[in-house]
């Protein structure tokens, strides 16, 4: 467009003005193009300007969400302070995680500098994912350390104890399965520290809930043939009393029987007490099997004092 300007400032200078005309047109033309084509341009520069602005703002919010974060984490007023030394002792994975994602904002600013904004964004919402996991890291990571580094434990050591003393009482606990559920809650401890440590805590929530659960049904079992015990005694003896006066009931009515008939006519009467004692003797069967188990001492005491109860019954 310059040439051209010149050029006819030139020929009108000099009054040359054959051809100005036409060239008056296409001067007009090419300045018409070049105002379109400078529209155009800054509307895309508008664009590209406007998606820069969108996604800096965007990465203010990120990085403001990541401060706070640390703040938390690190300032001494905050309760992830009170706990921070057991998370990093815990997980020393933790401290890398803030130095990672520090890292990946150096990167996504090298990113935003060189207009790549779409590679920006996809990093971008990225960090912004991690950031929201490290923030449900620390506010689950506290009670999840608490309860595997003490509360379990301390349960564990508890029913131990129980155990140890139960045995020394002669208590057959392992009637219970008490060895097996034992080691079982201490293999799951095992497990659900291990994945801790790791940062995959998808089931350490519903791993805790199995363990507690576990370690009630133990002490609740235990408690159950603690309190059977002291009824073990009084549901022996009334059983064996009971079953006993039965017998002899039965053999002095049959012993008695037989005398009767003797001297009565009893024939128009239904007498069924020898089918009866028959029957009988699968209850004195059972009782006998109970008494080897009682001399055993291989026995649960809430078990026994049920097969008690239903032979009375």
């Amino acid at each position: 467009i310059a040439p051209l300007i010149n050029d006819i400032d030139e020929r009108l200078f000099y009054r040359k003005l054959k051809g100005v005309r036409r060239d008056l047109n296409k001067l007009r033309q090419d300045i018409d193009n070049y105002e379109k084509r400078s529209k155009a341009l800054l509307k895309e520069i508008e664009v590209i300007t406007e998606i820069e602005n969108v996604q800096r703002v965007e990465i203010i919010k990120i990085k403001e969400k990541f401060r706070l974060i640390k703040k938390k984490y690190r300032a001494a007023s905050d309760n992830f302070a009170n706990v921070r030394f057991k998370i990093e002792d815990f997980v020393p994975a933790i401290p890398q995680k803030f130095a990672d994602i520090e890292e990946r904002f150096v990167q996504l600013e090298a990113l935003m500098n060189s207009q790549r904004f779409d590679e920006a964004k996809v990093s971008a919402d990225k960090i912004d994912k991690d950031i929201d996991l490290l923030s449900a890291y620390l506010r689950d990571l506290p009670t999840y350390i608490s309860i595997v580094r003490k509360y379990i434990p301390k349960r564990l050591d508890e029913l131990y104890r129980v155990i140890t003393e139960m045995k020394e009482r002669d208590f057959s606990i392992e009637r219970l399965n008490t060895t097996v559920r034992y080691n079982k809650i201490n293999a799951d401890l095992e497990n659900t520290i291990q994945a801790i440590k790791e940062l995959n805590l998808e089931n350490v929530g519903a791993s805790i809930e199995v363990m507690t659960e576990d370690l009630n049904s133990l002490a609740a079992d235990f408690e159950k043939e603690e309190a059977a015990y002291s009824r073990y005694e009084e549901s022996r003896n009334a059983c064996y009393k009971h079953i006993g006066h039965l017998d002899e009931g039965l053999r002095n009515t049959i012993n008695s029987l037989g005398e009767l008939q003797r001297n009565y006519l009893l024939s128009d009467y239904e007498i069924t007490v020898k089918e009866d004692y028959e029957a009988f003797k699968g209850i004195l069967d059972e009782l006998d099997q109970l008494t080897v188990i009682i001399e055993s001492n291989d026995f649960s005491y809430s078990v026994l004092i049920e097969r008690f109860e239903e032979l009375i019954d």
